[in-house]
C-alpha cells in the first residue's frame, strides 16, 4: 500500500494505492452532491478501474478521462487526465 499527496487549493487529500496499483482510496473532504474537487500534484501511476458501471465509463469517455477511482458505497468517483484528478459524487 502506498500514500500519495495531494492538493484542493490549501486541503491537502491522501491518494491511497492497494498493491495491484489501483486507486482504493481518497481520503480529504469529499464535496457535497453537486460539487467536485480538483485535485493537482504528482498523480500517482495507476492501473484502471474494473468495477466501474457502464454510465460512469462512458461519462469519463465522454470527456476524455479515466476512470481512476470508483467507491460505489459511498457514491465516489474520480475521473484523471494526464496528471490532473477530478473528484465528484456518482455512483
Amino acid at each position: 500500500m502506498a500514500t500519495h499527496k495531494m492538493q484542493s487549493g490549501e486541503i491537502e487529500f491522501e491518494v491511497l494505492l492497494d498493491d495491484d496499483g489501483r486507486i482504493s482510496d481518497v481520503v480529504g473532504p469529499w464535496p457535497e452532491a453537486d460539487g467536485e474537487v480538483e485535485l493537482t500534484g504528482v498523480l500517482p501511476p495507476h492501473a484502471k478501474v474494473g468495477n466501474a458501471p457502464e454510465h460512469i465509463n462512458s461519462f469519463a469517455e465522454d470527456r476524455g478521462m479515466d476512470v481512476c477511482f470508483y467507491d460505489g458505497d459511498g457514491c465516489r468517483t474520480c475521473f484523471c487526465v494526464g496528471e490532473r484528478m477530478t473528484c465528484i459524487r456518482m455512483c
